[in-house]
């Protein structure tokens, strides 16, 4: 019997292989969303209506201060020790320590989608079979429909960006289709800021009950829908 292990492949034409004991699964994964951020304007000569290049002031108050543009620039890190030194590192050396983009990874638990709460989801990515092999499709729909039956989410870990990122496959019920969610890192979350919250909260007297019967009867009387797409981009088709 093959050990119970999974594993994940990731190539750069936006392929996925996931792998249960000796059995494989291709999939192909897109963007689900289109990255559509507002149009913003260009700073221009006023006189010449010309773009004008960012410029960077360096020495400020010295002798030798002058302006650089952007590509005369070069990039610094702070120094472990000393957060206000900083140290230029030869680009050939910082390859050597990013992470490199193996293709590998693995599938470590298969959970609960309810077990994940939703703040960890970055980027969401929609997920299909790899049809190049003869029964990838339904190999595909193997692993889609047991995690749609079930109601788990797979959760599996490989190089993304030169980092190792927390990658979730669940079935979406709204879309109806598997999807892969990028998880944030724990360390992203606010901690410090979330312990204000409730430590704020804490000191608050818990709201009478009275009022509260009050504000759980005026919610029922409000629409128990969500419809996404409700709101629209107005702006953006305007400046197109």
């Amino acid at each position: 019997m093959a050990a119970k292990t999974a594993t994940a492949v990731l190539d750069h034409s936006s392929k996925l292989t996931l792998g249960f004991g000796l059995v494989s699964i291709p999939i192909r994964y897109r963007a689900l969303a289109a990255d559509k951020k507002p149009i913003s304007g260009k700073l221009i000569c006023p006189e010449h209506k010309e773009t004008t290049p960012q410029l960077y002031q360096c020495g400020k108050g010295t002798d030798h201060e002058h302006l650089l543009t952007r590509g005369e620039t070069i990039s610094a890190f702070p120094h472990p020790d000393d957060k206000n030194q900083l140290v230029v590192v030869d680009p050939d050396v910082q390859k050597e320590f990013e992470l490199s983009r193996t293709g590998e990874g693995a599938i470590e638990s298969v959970v609960d989608v309810s077990l994940i709460d939703p703040i960890y989801f970055d980027q969401t990515y929609l997920v299909d079979a790899d049809n190049e092999g003869a029964d990838s499709g339904l190999k595909f729909d193997l692993f889609a429909h047991t995690l749609r039956d079930e109601k788990k989410a797979a959760v599996t870990t490989t190089v993304i960006s030169k980092q190792t990122r927390t990658i979730v496959f669940r079935w979406c019920e709204e879309l109806e289709c598997l999807v892969a969610h990028v998880c944030r890192f724990q360390s992203w979350i606010r901690l410090g800021d979330i312990q204000s919250v409730k430590d704020r909260a804490s000191h608050r007297e818990a709201p009478p009950v009275a009022m509260l019967e009050q504000a759980k009867q005026f919610f029922t009387t409000l629409p128990d829908e969500f419809n996404p797409g409700e709101v629209d981009d107005q702006w953006t088709p305007m400046m197109q």
